[in-house]
């Protein structure tokens, strides 16, 4: 919900020009710093976005940025989840207050009476892995083994990383989905892959970005700053399946058209959106989103079955639900 994000520019574009300056003219250094500057200052960007194959121009006032990297925590509208309720959170990335904020987040929705959960990590591109381990770790017991770092084979470098016991809580034992599309990238692979693997999440969307190596920066010459870029090692889920150029492939694949992709991120932004714009987007519906959910009634059904109990939606099966929308539209919450 940045100054980037407001003036259109989605995940996935590519920076042709930066205040008219081409970028293939120009070190990655120099690029940083040209869109680096002061709060206040204007910047202008030439994009191509991938999709359409279109050039587009943007706008936008530099601002100092600020913002909690979990959003949207909610229990679903009712009308979509009933009968049951089922919670939502959307991780932009992974820092250090993350897992916390995820873990009072959950603590909140269970006293509300969530049924399950749905995680949205669509165009998360990563962050902090040990961050990502931690939010592993509040779907699965303390010691679980969701990921190594392998470097060559007979090189004898693994690394493995293990969930740590790092508070007292209410097992978390309800159904859990992974939202996640083209622009998941590395830490939000490392969860998707994790909690697929350990059969915790039903993960839902597209085929991830494929990003999971750790790369070492290695001098070329002193005297000028040259320097290389090496992988060295690869991360690998608990099954073994390698992250890097592969990607996580959903359970449940619900692909978007590229103007599909547009309105959800306008959607995402919403907030920031002036009166008129918000309410354009108020018959959108997130087809990924009503899988998931979807999903998670069926784990639900399932495990009452299971248990002896009655399906509850049985009685109301004759109803067509009503059309689903987003979390936090019109009539939601």
């Amino acid at each position: 919900d940045g100054p980037a994000a407001r003036a259109g520019v989605l995940p996935g574009d590519q920076i042709v020009k930066i205040n008219n300056i081409l970028t293939d003219e120009v070190g990655i250094t120099e690029a940083v710093a040209l869109l680096k500057g002061k709060p206040g200052e204007k910047l202008k960007l030439t994009l191509r976005r991938p999709a359409t194959k279109e050039l587009i121009e943007v706008e936008m006032m530099r601002e100092i940025i600020k913002q909690s990297t979990l959003l949207d925590i909610t229990l679903l509208d009712e009308k979509l989840t009933a009968p049951y309720s089922i919670g939502y959170a959307r991780i932009l990335q992974f820092s250090e207050p993350t897992a916390d904020e995820l873990a009072d987040s959950l603590d909140d929705l269970e006293k509300q009476g969530m049924d399950a959960f749905v995680l949205d990590l669509r165009n998360n591109p990563g962050g902090l892995l040990n961050s990502a381990v931690d939010v592993i770790g509040e779907f699965v017991p303390a010691g679980s083994l969701v990921l190594t770092t392998e470097g060559k084979p007979g090189s004898g470098e693994v690394k493995p990383y293990r969930t740590e016991a790092k508070r007292k809580r209410r097992d978390r034992d309800y159904p859990v989905a992974i939202l996640v599309n083209h622009s998941s990238a590395s830490g939000s692979e490392v969860v998707a892959g994790a909690l697929q693997d350990l059969k915790r999440a039903i993960i839902v969307g597209e085929t991830t970005f494929g990003k999971g190596s750790v790369q070492s920066i290695m001098p070329l010459d002193e005297t000028d700053g040259k320097a290389i870029r090496l992988t060295t090692a690869k991360y690998y889920t608990p099954s073994h399946r390698t992250i890097h150029e592969n990607g996580v492939i959903p359970n449940i694949v619900a692909a978007l058209t590229p103007r599909e992709e547009e309105q959800l991120m306008r959607w995402f932004q919403r907030e920031s959106l002036p009166t008129q714009e918000r309410q354009k987007l108020d018959s959108f519906q997130d087809i990924q989103l009503v899988r998931a959910v979807d999903a998670m009634k069926g784990a639900l059904v399932y495990t009452r079955i299971q248990h002896g109990g009655d399906d509850p939606a049985a009685p109301a099966a004759a109803k067509p639900p009503a059309p689903a929308q987003a979390p936090g539209s019109s009539g939601s919450e």
